[in-house]
């Protein structure tokens, strides 16, 4: 399957469709096997974009945790 058509099959049920957009679409690629763990942890980490200004962590910890264990 592909991350979008498990992206659409995660929003359909009832526990993933009370997740945020971004925590879904992690899990779905994720899940496709376009992200590797290594990708998901990362995304818990906040990113320098320059030498002023970095953004804040896309998933959290708890986030990943869950993701991993329901796969």
């Amino acid at each position: 399957m592909k991350a979008n058509e498990i992206y659409r099959s995660l929003s359909q049920e009832s526990f993933w469709a009370a997740k945020t957009n971004r925590v879904r679409w992690w899990a779905s690629r994720y899940y496709a096997g376009v992200d590797t763990l290594t990708q998901l942890r990362d995304a818990t980490k906040p990113r320098p974009v320059s030498r002023d200004f970095v953004l804040c962590p896309e998933l959290s910890e708890e986030a990943v945790q869950e993701i991993v264990r329901l796969r």
